[in-house]
């Protein structure tokens, strides 16, 4: 599976994305934790 998500820039500076994290509204017991990407740097 890959997810996909868009982001705006709208400040310059360096940034950490968060790890991504997903589960089942209907079993609660299927949820998946991934990595997280390196710092995410906005320049002007």
């Amino acid at each position: 599976m890959t997810l996909v998500y868009l982001a705006r820039a709208v400040t310059p500076g360096t940034y950490q994305v968060p790890q991504p994290q997903v589960e089942s509204m209907y079993i609660p017991q299927w949820r998946a934790t991934g990595t997280a990407s390196g710092p995410l740097t906005v320049t002007p």
